[in-house]
């Protein structure tokens, strides 16, 4: 419904809708309508028709599929009869604004934001949220169990000894030397913090059905940007959560997950997005049953 509020003339409309429907009052402001009665008037014109000082923003992207990025931006100026080729430059600039620089000739579905709409486009709620959890004992106890379990595979492979230079790459060497040094309780107080989180995490779920993340933290870098030979295992671990800030997460708590290419940046590398589920008995984890009842959370940007 709507509720307009008049002083002198006609200063605040609020409208209140349900999600998705375009109320009538939206058409009328934008002339798209008649008014049933009284007049509408902006900057003393009397509105009976679209006029070019009245836009209309919709809450989801309005896009045409089969124009290209900057194709959708310049619609605005073709169908005011305007020349596109005009604008062309300033939709360029505006582009790289948003940071859709090099995206001008991709179609809108091969954006890394087209898996979110797709997603509504179902009939999922896509809503911006994230589970609320402790990431630095998350992170911490990772690192704990990482260092382990690597001294454990390596012990394997060679006996039980501990490796002698030049047999694993001094990265394995490193990881596996800080792993003995980890007693028994720290190991158990690891696995205690990863179980809390775990649960931590795992309660976000029963609210939402998916939680739609990045595959990467940025786009993929050149091979051998993180060698083996480096010594540094925190500086390595740091690196490795800021390359993949969600997907570690759920190796640590086991819930269902998986990496989709959904998009493809300038430089013609691929851009993955993340599905995450909830642990789903006798049903597809990522597969709502209830598409008109599914939530999906969105990490933000």
């Amino acid at each position: 419904m709507g509720l307009f509020r008049k002083y002198a003339e006609l200063r605040l409309l609020t409208v209140r809708k349900s999600r998705g429907v375009l109320c009538a009052q939206d058409r009328v402001l934008a002339g798209l309508r008649p008014a049933s009665r009284g007049d509408i008037v902006v900057d003393g014109q009397r509105v009976t028709h679209p006029i070019s000082k009245v836009g209309m923003v919709f809450q989801a992207a309005v896009l045409l599929k089969w124009r290209s990025v900057l194709e959708n931006v310049l619609l605005p100026a073709e169908l005011a009869g305007l020349n596109p080729a005009r604008y062309r430059d300033r939709a360029r600039e505006l582009l790289k604004l948003v940071g859709l620089g090099g995206f001008e000739a991709k179609r809108p579905g091969e954006l890394s934001g087209g898996m979110a709409r797709l997603c509504a486009e179902f009939g999922h709620i896509v809503e911006e949220a994230a589970p609320e959890f402790d990431l630095a004992a998350a992170r911490g106890a990772f690192a704990t169990a990482f260092q382990a379990n690597t001294t454990a595979n390596v012990g394997r492979a060679t006996g039980g000894r501990f490796p002698e230079p030049g047999l694993v790459e001094p990265l394995t060497r490193a990881i596996a030397e800080r792993g003995m040094a980890i007693s028994a309780p720290d190991y158990i107080r690891a696995l205690q913090a990863m179980h809390r989180e775990s649960r931590r995490i795992a309660g976000f779920f029963t609210g939402y059905d998916v939680w739609l993340t990045p595959t990467l933290g940025m786009l993929p870098p050149k091979v051998g940007a993180y060698g083996a030979g480096v010594t540094d295992v925190d500086l390595w671990l740091a690196q490795l959560m800021e390359f993949l800030p969600f997907t570690w997460i759920f190796n640590v708590i086991g819930q269902p997950a998986m990496s989709v290419p959904t998009a493809m940046s300038p430089e013609g590398l691929p851009v993955g997005t993340h599905f995450a589920g909830r642990v789903r008995r006798g049903e597809h984890p990522l597969r709502p049953g209830r598409p008109d009842r599914a939530r999906t959370a969105m990490a933000a940007n």
